[in-house]
């Protein structure tokens, strides 16, 4: 699976963004408890919750796709 091609959302940060990052995969972190990130370690977007999920996959699907 081709990592540009593969956006994986998550809630966890150490058994899901942490192994993104690993494979090369764009991962969007639902940060529900307002966690702070690894240094070094940046999902490729973060949200508080799932209500601006649609219209973000959206604006990655349109930009990974130019």
């Amino acid at each position: 699976m081709q990592g540009k091609r593969h956006l994986h959302v998550a809630k966890g940060f150490w058994w899901d963004i942490v192994p993104c990052h690993a494979l090369g995969w764009q991962g969007i972190w639902i940060n529900r408890d307002g966690l702070q990130p690894l240094p070094g370690i940046q999902p490729a977007y973060a949200l508080p919750n799932l209500a601006g999920l649609p219209l973000l996959v959206q604006r990655a699907s349109v930009r990974n796709r130019a």
